[in-house]
């Protein structure tokens, strides 16, 4: 294995669970397609590397693309602070229907309070 120990694979394969964007599993994903690169001589840890491929590309389904999440945190600053429900006095967090945004209580379904949302 040229420089590569079970131990990078090992980690690496640890770093997929904090990915949070298409992006990030992307990259994941390059390096692990080099480290099968540099040991395909080895069977036994290239199909390893192959199960943590398959995992990240299940995942990425999962995950959106960076500039969606940044688009919505955007859009969240547009809103501004999130107010306190007026039934309950938790937190409100945006939410999007067919209607346009709305603040939602953070508390539902337990609480339906909810509030337009206008942007500033």
């Amino acid at each position: 294995m040229n420089n590569i120990s079970l131990d990078d694979i090992k980690e690496l394969a640890e770093e997929i669970q904090y990915c949070k964007s298409k992006e990030s599993i992307d990259q994941i994903i390059s390096d692990f397609h080099y480290y099968a690169s540099e040991v395909k001589e080895n069977k036994t840890i290239s199909e390893r590397i192959q199960t943590y491929i398959r995992l990240c590309l299940e995942k990425k389904h999962l995950l959106p693309s960076e500039k969606l999440a940044n688009k919505q945190r955007e859009q969240k600053r547009s809103f501004g602070p999130p107010p306190h429900c007026s039934k309950c006095e938790k937190l409100m967090i945006l939410r999007e229907s067919s209607y346009g945004h709305f603040w939602g209580c953070v508390d539902f379904p337990t609480c339906w309070g909810k509030k337009k949302a206008i942007s500033i």
